[in-house]
C-alpha cells in the first residue's frame, strides 16, 4: 500500500485515519482573536449515514457556529453539506 496523507495519524497499532475534535472546541478556536478574521470559508462535510436524521445534530452545528464564530465578528463564508445531499450556505 502506498503511502497516504493518513500515515501521520498512524498509532502504535498501525490505526490510522480517526482523529476527533469537539466541534465546541474547534468553533472556540476557529472564533478566536486572530484567527477569525483570516478565515475566508469554514466547509463542513458531515458524515452520518443516511438513517440517521440531520436535524438535531444540524441545529447544534449551527448553533455552536453562531455563538462561537458569527457572534464574535466572523464575516466570511460557510458551507455545511450532508451525505443526504442537502446544503446549507451561510454568510456572516
Amino acid at each position: 500500500m502506498g503511502d497516504t496523507s493518513c500515515a501521520a495519524l498512524q498509532d502504535d497499532t498501525g490505526k490510522s485515519c480517526e482523529a476527533y475534535t469537539p466541534a465546541y472546541e474547534m468553533a472556540a478556536y476557529l472564533g478566536s482573536d486572530g484567527i477569525r478574521d483570516k478565515l475566508a470559508i469554514i466547509y463542513i462535510d458531515a458524515k452520518l449515514g443516511n438513517s440517521v436524521s440531520y436535524n438535531v445534530p444540524g441545529g447544534r452545528v449551527v448553533e455552536t457556529l453562531n455563538d462561537n464564530v458569527f457572534k464574535k465578528g466572523y464575516k466570511g463564508l460557510t458551507r455545511l453539506i450532508a451525505a443526504v445531499e442537502v446544503e446549507l450556505v451561510c454568510t456572516g
